[in-house]
């Protein structure tokens, strides 16, 4: 599972622990398992490879990683 291979199978759980999102972890009326599909579909539309998707996610979850570090 792709959540799992990021490391962010823990925080998926738990979205309010996410620094980034400041507690707002819904909007209403948008089904984020539909808007990441369509995003998903449009990556492999524009031509980008599954390597090149693991690594564009790879990079976003170092981000959401990097954003829970707190000094």
């Amino acid at each position: 599972e792709m959540l799992e291979k990021l490391g962010l199978k823990d925080l998926s759980k738990n979205l309010s622990k996410i620094n980034y999102l400041d507690g707002c972890t819904t909007i209403p009326n948008v089904d984020d398992a539909e808007e990441f599909s369509k995003v998903m579909s449009a990556l492999e539309s524009l031509g980008f490879s599954e390597p090149d998707i693991d690594h564009l996610m790879t990079m976003l979850a170092g981000i959401l990683h990097l954003g829970q570090v707190s000094f």
